[in-house]
This record gives structure tokens, sequence and C-alpha cells, in this order.
């Protein structure tokens, strides 16, 4: 199987599961893979620590210039505020950082994370089956 056919399977895979937001979190200051894997496996440390029922996917993107990451998220449930919390009170960016939309299974927001499997990023699922 092609990368473009693999990646796009991901994408309907991603996409048969409810999502409510589709979230962008970036850093103030440049944060390689390795680091952004501490930062993402603490986040949902903290969500699952919270005892609500979530769902997350996310993947790392690096930026255009190749020195930094940020990361695409796609949530279930609500904790918006958590994520908020967390990213703000580790001061890995403010408000500004943070960009949660409403999920619309229609705008293509599986397709678009899919799209960095097999491009030397960083990747994980979390899901606490009550929900889906």
């Amino acid at each position: 199987m092609n990368t473009i056919t693999l990646n796009r399977e991901y994408g309907k895979w991603l996409n048969t599961m409810p999502w409510d937001y589709f979230t962008t979190l970036s850093y103030k200051w440049d944060v390689k893979a390795k680091q952004c894997r501490r930062v993402m496996d603490n986040l949902t440390k903290e969500l699952v620590e919270s005892k609500r029922d979530f769902g997350m996917f996310w993947v790392a993107e690096w930026h255009k210039s190749g020195t930094s990451t940020h990361t695409h998220l796609l949530l279930k449930g609500e904790v918006t505020d958590l994520v908020d919390y967390y990213w703000k009170s580790n001061n890995y960016g403010d408000n500004r950082a943070i960009k949660h939309l409403a999920y619309d299974s229609s705008k293509g927001a599986c397709y678009y994370v899919s799209k960095y499997y097999n491009r030397n990023v960083d990747n994980d699922i979390f899901v606490r089956t009550k929900l889906y």
C-alpha cells in the first residue's frame, strides 16, 4: 500500500470516531520531537488523573523551519479546560498558542492529522471506551 493510500485509510479510520474538537497546541520556544512526546505523555497522564471521560489522538508536526514541533489533537469529551490549564501552567504557551475548533467531520481534520504518518513524526491515541 503506498503512503498516500495508507494515510487516507488512517484518516477514514479516525473519522469513524465522534470527535468534539480539533485542537492545535503551539510552543513558545523550539521543542523537538522527543520533548514533545514527554509533554504529550504528561498531558495524557493529567487527563487520566482528572477522572473525566475523554478520547484523544495527537500528532506532532514540524514547523516549516524544521526547528520545532507543534501538536494537533482530535479530542472527545469536555476536557479543553484541562488542556488549556496544563498548557499555560507549564508555561508552554499562552491563549494564542491554543486553538480549539468544534469538530466538523466534513472539514477533513482526520485527514489533515493523518497526512503526517510516515513523515518522521510522533503520534499517539488514548481512548476511554465509555465515550465511543
